[in-house]
């Protein structure tokens, strides 16, 4: 991650920065992180990748970053403060990559405007999701899928080019933890302070309920592999969790409860898309 000094300096004038509505701040740190950029980056092997915000919109885009990463000297990634963790964990293993990261409250503000400053700089600017060009894409697909086609990519690299470093004695303390090894149990993931809330009567009674535990610090959700791997039913709300799976290509009783994020139901392109036997669940029983 890029270091900011906060020294003092002088913000550009240009409109797009003066007229963000960014805390002063903020800019300098950016501007801090552009000289630096600009001091230790070659300018036609450095590309700013304008991301999308959430954990499991970086999972979708995995391969993306993996694809320019592979192509550039240095990409500079723009991620918000919660999911840093979760997004460096999952490209831990690529050495060019730098971050800047923004508190939550200005990501996007800060992010248009750092992609702005790179274009004058010469930098390669690619903007993806909202950021970017088409989207939501004039024709009949799913955001996902939409995103690849933003940066002209095959959309089987969601799948065939997904890859997250694993840290095995992460994942065993999760396990143990959470007391995986005490007997069968079913995975949930679902968000109650949103109200998005898994129905209990699809989950067989049987079973014991696991869910991430989020007062855990120093652990990212790739670190929950070992749970998903060993969990007897897996049931999730569609978020960063059913994105981490189905790159995972497991092959269990799988339960995706649509009818817990009405956005999707109201509009099929907010839907993943899916290669595994995914049982898609869009009522409540």
């Amino acid at each position: 991650m890029l270091q900011t000094d906060f020294s003092a300096i002088n913000i550009p004038n240009f409109p797009e920065v003066a007229e963000s509505k960014i805390p002063d701040m903020v800019l300098k740190s950016l501007m801090t992180i552009i000289l630096n950029l600009m001091l230790h980056s070659i300018v036609n092997q450095t590309l700013f990748i304008s991301t999308p915000r959430a954990t499991g919109d970086h999972i979708i885009c995995n391969a993306i970053y993996r694809h320019f990463a592979n192509n550039y000297e240095t990409c500079i990634f723009p991620v918000k403060r919660s999911v840093f963790y979760n997004v460096s964990s999952m490209l831990s293993d690529l050495k060019n990559i730098e971050y800047i990261v923004w508190p939550d409250f200005t990501t996007r503000m800060s992010t248009r405007v750092a992609a702005y400053l790179c274009n004058k700089l010469k930098f390669d600017v690619i903007r993806l999701a909202n950021d970017g060009k088409d989207f939501p894409s004039v024709k009949k697909i799913t955001w996902d899928q939409n995103i690849y086609e933003q940066v002209s990519l095959d959309f089987n690299l969601r799948w065939d080019g997904f890859f997250a470093p694993r840290n095995w004695g992460r994942e065993e303390k999760i396990f143990k933890f959470l007391e995986c090894d005490a007997g069968d149990y079913a995975f949930v993931h679902e968000d109650p302070k949103r109200n998005f809330v898994v129905d209990r009567s699809f989950i067989d009674s049987q079973l014991r309920i696991i869910k991430p535990d989020t007062s855990l610090k120093n652990f990212s959700i790739f670190d929950y592999r070992k749970v998903l791997e060993n969990a007897t039913q897996i049931h999730c709300m569609e978020s960063s969790f059913s994105a981490l799976i189905e790159s995972m290509k497991l092959q269990k009783p799988l339960f995706a409860h649509r009818y817990a994020r009405p956005e999707v139901l109201k509009d099929p392109w907010f839907a993943y898309q899916y290669r595994l036997n995914w049982h898609v669940i869009e009522n409540k029983s």
